[in-house]
């Protein structure tokens, strides 16, 4: 396991409880970026290579740790998997699928990220799953005690 933080908790404060605090009001999300699913979604796959994840999958890689924690935290009721791949050469990774399967009842859809920001893959799985966006009153922050 690397020792490297996620981009998510990146230039986080020195004190563990502050940083801890960040960390968790980073997970919580913004109404930009924290979605409830539709209750007919029951499963969130991910297709993802496994390390080093570089051109058309990073979009993808970049999803997974930045957005996916919040996506959990809103839809504690939906099953996140994620599949990792490993390719043996540089020829198979082609052949990787870097894609997202979303399953609900009776149905599944599929959203190809190959190519994709984040932020494309957040904006298609939104419309896909017909997620809302969680206001602002709703998403629980905690505040930073007082330093004194």
């Amino acid at each position: 396991m690397s020792s490297r933080p996620a981009a998510m908790f990146k230039n986080l404060p020195a004190s563990r409880i502050l940083k801890q605090i960040e960390r968790l009001n980073l997970i919580a999300g913004t109404p930009e970026n924290a979605f409830k699913f539709q209750p007919n979604v029951k499963s969130i796959e991910l297709f993802l290579l496994k390390a080093p994840v570089q051109g058309p999958h990073i979009g993808l890689k970049r999803f997974w740790r930045q957005n996916l924690p919040t996506l959990q935290f809103h839809n504690p009721d939906v099953d996140f998997i994620m599949t990792r791949i490993k390719v043996e050469d540089k020829a198979d990774l082609k052949k990787v699928p870097a894609r997202v399967v979303i399953s609900g009842e009776g149905e599944s859809k599929v959203l190809n990220c190959l190519e994709k920001s984040q932020q494309q893959i957040l904006n298609e799985l939104v419309e896909l799953t017909g997620a809302t966006s969680i206001p602002i009153e709703e998403i629980p922050i905690i505040s930073k005690p007082d330093s004194h």
